[in-house]
């Protein structure tokens, strides 16, 4: 019966260890400092994008004059895409509604940072001054949320270390691993006192 068992576990660790998902990041944080348009705007602060799922979660988004204590919540960006970089949209929900909208180069993955996109720009409500809402200045960086699932390869690694272990087990007696029934007059033979 533990033969079996050994067996089965013996050819599964090595199925289960080819099975295992990939754990690819995901979700990626944003941080932009001292992001800063022409009209005197300054914007600091972070969010987490999942690019799997499009979702944009953990806005912590800061700003200056009227910009101040307002939350900010992701929106769409509409508008024609960009050939070489990703633009990230965002509204306050202050008195006045303004609009953010971060444009990042390419590409866009762990440990890229840089100066934004010159298309990168805040939608004031009311009357706009042409260019006076452009962006003029700030820095981003991009890094890896962590993921709780293993990486592919330390599965591959674990189920080979398994699938060598019991191996081991199961090839540990050499030759003939039968148990052979206890003869009596042999062991009388060698046990004269029994």
């Amino acid at each position: 019966m533990m033969r079996k068992a050994l067996l089965i576990a013996f050819l599964a660790t090595p199925i289960f260890g080819a099975l295992a998902t990939s754990a690819k990041a995901d979700t990626y944080k944003f941080t932009v400092t001292n992001v800063t348009f022409k009209d005197g705007f300054i914007i600091n602060g972070t969010f987490d994008v999942n690019f799997t799922s499009k979702t944009i979660t953990d806005v912590d988004l800061t700003g200056n004059g009227p910009l101040s204590g307002d939350t900010w919540s992701n929106t769409p960006c509409g508008g024609l895409p960009f050939i070489n970089a990703t633009p990230i949209c965002f509204d306050s929900s202050g008195i006045k509604t303004y609009g953010l909208e971060f444009v990042f180069p390419f590409p866009i993955k762990s440990g890229s940072s840089g100066n934004l996109d010159g298309a990168s720009k805040i939608k004031v409500p009311g009357l706009i001054i042409p260019g006076s809402n452009d962006y003029k200045s700030g820095t981003y960086s991009i890094e890896a949320v962590p993921s709780s699932t293993p990486e592919p390869s330390s599965a591959l690694l674990l189920s080979i270390g398994l699938f060598l272990l019991l191996r081991r087990k199961t090839n540990s007696c050499l030759g003939d691993c039968r148990v052979e029934p206890i003869n009596l007059t042999h062991f009388e033979m060698y046990n004269p006192g029994a």
